[in-house]
């Protein structure tokens, strides 16, 4: 909500005043929403961002994963990782039901991975950009009235263009209205769950993930895996 949210300008400014005033508690913003804010194309709310939430995550990632690695505690809760899961992960990995229709989910279903290592896991949640599928790419847009679009395109003829937010939203967008778009080649998912996460709930949600899946073991409390 908040992310697609922000993607006005007057919107994202009116957040970040919430959040100065202590209205809204930093912690409650996703990091899609950060990052949102943080490539704002207005100087004043990316300086704002950044001032309350700090700079844009390091660019070393797979050092980021290595240390939070090295930090994996002696024995992961997954019931702490559910808590992480369903605020920072399921709007994106699991699907949902819009009336009689049930919408699949816009990234990989994450609950039959148990044969992922730890060292796995983490490459793919602190450096989700080191290899992105093409379905994957976002793609990125401003429309003639200053709206700024991020999510993954669906489909596309000669008038419009479908596309669909980080919070699953679907929407029908006229060719007409875009001002600018492009494909990135970097993935929805964001970059900086380090500043967001501590070792343990990383380690907790891998563990809840793993006891979710139908094949569970009792790899959960394992230690890191190289």
């Amino acid at each position: 909500l908040l992310n697609h949210m922000v993607q006005r300008e007057s919107n994202a400014a009116l957040l970040l005043s919430k959040i100065q005033q202590g209205t809204i508690p930093p912690n409650d913003v996703d990091a899609s929403t950060i990052q949102t804010l943080r490539n704002s194309p207005k100087e004043e709310i990316s300086n704002l961002a950044i001032s309350i939430f700090g700079p844009a995550p390091g660019a070393d990632r797979p050092a980021i994963a290595r240390q939070w690695l090295s930090q994996w505690p002696s024995k992961a809760d997954p019931s702490v990782g559910q808590i992480a899961y369903q605020k920072h992960c399921a709007v994106c990995h699991e699907g949902r039901r819009q009336g009689d229709q049930f919408e699949e989910s816009l990234a990989p279903n994450l609950k039959g991975l148990n044969h992922w290592t730890n060292e796995a896991w983490m490459v793919a949640i602190l450096d989700p950009n080191r290899s992105v599928e093409e379905k994957y790419w976002v793609f990125q847009a401003r429309t003639e009235d200053g709206e700024l679009i991020s999510g993954l395109k669906l489909q596309e003829d000669e008038q419009s263009l479908q596309w669909v937010s980080s919070t699953g939203r679907i929407e029908l967008l006229d060719k007409k209205q875009i001002a600018q778009w492009k494909m990135s080649e970097r993935s929805l998912m964001p970059e900086g769950f380090e500043q967001l996460l501590t070792p343990q709930e990383i380690a907790g949600i891998i563990s809840y993930l793993r006891t979710s899946s139908s094949t569970a073991g009792a790899a959960t409390t394992a230690s890191p895996s190289k």
